[in-house]
C-alpha cells in the first residue's frame, strides 16, 4: 500500500511540475470545435514505466499556447494512438491511453475540427537506471553522487531522481539534473538531511523534450519519459 501511494504521489508531482498538464478549475475543458483551429497548442507525453511494464500516452490541447484555455476534442476532431481513439480524462484534463509493455514505437495522429491532420512519432525512449552494483547506503550528513547506467544526458533532457521514505511516502525529495553529458547526479546534503533514517526507494527518470514534426501554428511540445524500476536504499 505504501509503495502504491508513493508512486501515485510522485507521478502527481511530476505532472504538476515538469509538464504543462496543469490541474485547473474546469478540467472538462471547452469544445475544441468552438475555437480557431490554428490557435490550438498541442502537448504529447509518452511515459514508459518499467515498474508497471506499461507505456502511457497522454495528449493535451490548449487554446492560444501551453498555458491557454484547456480544450477537449469532440467529433469531428480526434486524437489516436496507433489507430485507436484516446479517451478523455475529465478529472485531469487530458486524452490518454495505456499500452502493455515498454514501447518507443508509438505514432499519434491529431485530426482537428477543420479536417487537418497532424502526425507525430513519439520517441525514442532512452533508458536510465541506477548503475548496477552501486552501494545504496546513504549517509544523510553528506552529499551523495548517484552513478547512472544509460546514455549520458542529452540536449533538452532532464534527470529526475526522487528519494522517498518507504515508511512514510509523504517524506520525499526530488533532485533534478540538466547538464548535457552527465552520467550521474548529486543528491545534496541539504535535502537528504530532511528525510527520515531507514528504508527508502530511489526513483530514476529521464525526461526528453522535443518539438513536434507536425503541429498547428500555435506550436506544441513532446515529452518522452522513462521511469526505471525502483532501487532500494538505506538512509543513515
Amino acid at each position: 500500500m505504501h509503495a502504491l501511494l508513493g508512486r501515485v504521489l510522485v507521478s502527481a508531482l511530476v505532472a504538476a511540475s515538469l509538464t504543462p498538464f496543469v490541474a485547473a478549475k474546469g478540467c472538462a475543458g471547452e469544445d475544441s470545435a468552438d475555437v480557431n483551429q490554428s490557435r490550438i497548442n498541442t502537448f504529447y507525453w509518452l511515459y514508459v514505466d518499467a515498474n508497471a511494464d506499461t507505456t502511457s500516452v497522454r495528449a493535451q490541447f490548449r487554446f492560444g499556447g501551453p498555458l491557454g484555455t484547456l480544450l477537449h476534442l469532440d467529433a469531428p476532431a480526434s486524437v489516436k494512438v496507433d489507430g485507436k481513439t484516446m479517451g478523455y480524462n475529465d478529472l485531469l484534463g487530458w486524452h490518454e491511453t495505456t499500452l502493455a509493455g515498454q514501447s518507443d514505437d508509438v505514432d499519434i495522429v491529431y485530426l482537428d475540427a477543420d479536417g487537418d491532420t497532424f502526425t507525430n512519432h513519439l520517441g525514442p525512449v532512452r533508458p536510465l537506471t541506477v548503475k548496477a552494483g552501486t552501494a545504496l547506503t546513504i549517509d544523510r550528513s553528506h552529499s551523495f553522487t548517484l552513478p547512472l547506467d544509460g546514455e549520458p544526458l542529452g540536449k533538452d533532457e532532464t534527470i529526475e531522481v526522487t528519494v522517498q521514505s518507504v515508511g512514510d511516502p509523504l517524506q520525499l525529495q526530488i533532485f533534478l539534473g540538466h547538464t548535457e553529458g552527465a552520467d550521474d547526479i548529486v543528491l545534496t546534503q541539504d535535502k537528504l538531511d530532511t528525510l527520515p533514517a531507514g528504508a527508502a526507494r530511489i526513483i530514476v527518470k529521464r525526461h526528453a523534450d522535443s518539438v513536434p514534426a507536425e503541429m498547428p501554428a500555435a506550436g506544441g511540445k513532446i515529452t518522452v519519459t522513462f521511469q526505471a524500476e525502483d532501487a532500494a536504499a538505506t538512509l543513515e
